[in-house]
């Protein structure tokens, strides 16, 4: 498959732009989007490590595998929506603090409730209670918290969301075509839970859903290796146009072949 090569010569690349994005100290935006990228490129390698045909990781047979392709291209759109989020979507003063305000509380808060499920000592829940209390109370003080819908206010306080927009709000943002992101993250999305969607459609003659050789299943895969070729080559284009350190550090043949990734698998 031509994206699968496209794929793998990406994970080649986004290796080394890693490794020139280790310059970056600060601010705090580009250490996060660090980090969310080094998610997203280990993502995309597992892809490729499961992808039929792969050159870079060898098996003793192809394993034609949709519904795991599903759940890795699913993650590395959401962590997209994640790093956008972070590097682009900004405001005034107040609302760029409102931004890490909430994110550092849903840090905070999905530990809290790990440790508590987990049956963590009453004195380390107590510290966790405390320093919530204190953020939740820094976040209701900010003039941009005021002026959200109650429902989205109520959903932040509760640690259920940890941005201000949503998923979908964020995505009609992008710079580029999600036309395909309501149906492409839904199908995914029901690989991901198992439902009905997800097993009902299995047939162990032909091999769909098996693991065998079938025409459904493979171009399940190659739309996964499209959908994450146009997301991981966006954030790796967005670093590099923004980050004169990383540019410098680049060779010229790998900027080239970025951009063309981008623009190839735009739509």
């Amino acid at each position: 498959m031509e994206v699968l090569c496209d794929l793998e010569y990406l994970m080649v690349v986004s290796i080394r732009l890693a490794e020139a994005l280790g310059v970056i100290k600060e601010p705090k935006e580009s250490v996060m989007c660090g980090k969310i990228y080094t998610r997203m490129m280990m993502t995309m390698s597992s892809l490729i490590e499961i992808s039929p045909d792969t050159k870079i990781f060898k098996s003793s047979r192809d394993l034609y595998d949709f519904h795991s392709s599903a759940s890795l291209t699913r993650n590395i759109i959401e962590s997209f929506l994640s790093f956008y989020y972070v590097k682009e979507i900004n405001g005034n003063e107040n609302y760029n603090l409102l931004k890490y305000q909430i994110l550092n509380y849903h840090h905070n808060y999905e530990k809290y409730k790990l440790y508590n499920e987990a049956g963590a000592p009453a004195d380390q829940l107590g510290d966790f209670v405390r320093g919530l209390k204190e953020a939740k109370a820094e976040i209701e003080m900010n003039p941009e918290f005021q002026s959200l819908d109650l429902e989205k206010r109520k959903s932040i306080k509760k640690g259920r969301t940890p941005k201000i927009l949503t998923n979908q709000e964020i995505s009609d943002l992008l710079p580029f075509n999600t036309k395909e992101h309501k149906w492409v993250y839904r199908l995914l999305s029901n690989q991901v839970h198992s439902t009905p969607l997800a097993f009902q459609p299995l047939d162990t003659v032909d091999g769909r859903g098996s693991g065998g050789k079938n025409e459904t299943d493979l171009y399940y895969i190659w739309l996964c290796i499209k959908v994450t070729l146009k997301y991981c080559s966006n954030a790796m284009q967005m670093l590099i146009s923004d980050e004169p350190l990383i540019n410098a550090k680049m060779k010229e043949d790998d900027l080239r072949f970025v951009e063309e990734v981008s623009n190839k698998y735009i739509d």
